[in-house]
């Protein structure tokens, strides 16, 4: 976007935001989330298990209700492919996230 930090401050000055200069993929993951998106990462590279919300529950020994809820969170950050009832994989962003985090 910016090519230095003149051109940075000039934009935020004349627009008075800082919007265009957040970046959703270069925000990193929480450390609840790093977990599961190491768990789901192991499971679905390592383990070769199916990922599960109940597979996911079980690895972490946390409730499914919980599990779906973080999937959730990972599903709008664009982390995990995640529709109720299906198998959990990771995105593209997700899976260099994981793989920076292990």
């Amino acid at each position: 976007y910016f090519t230095n930090l003149n051109s940075l401050f000039l934009y935020v000055k004349k627009y008075n935001t800082f919007d265009a200069v957040i970046n959703t993929d270069s925000i990193m993951p929480s450390q609840s989330e790093e977990n599961y998106l190491k768990i789901i990462y192991k499971l679905e590279r390592e383990w070769s298990e199916r990922v599960t919300t109940n597979a996911i529950s079980e690895v972490m020994g946390t409730k499914a209700s919980s599990v779906t809820d973080m999937l959730k969170k990972l599903a709008q950050k664009e982390w995990v492919h995640y529709v109720k009832y299906q198998d959990i994989s990771l995105t593209e962003k997700g899976k260099r996230h994981a793989l920076f985090i292990l």
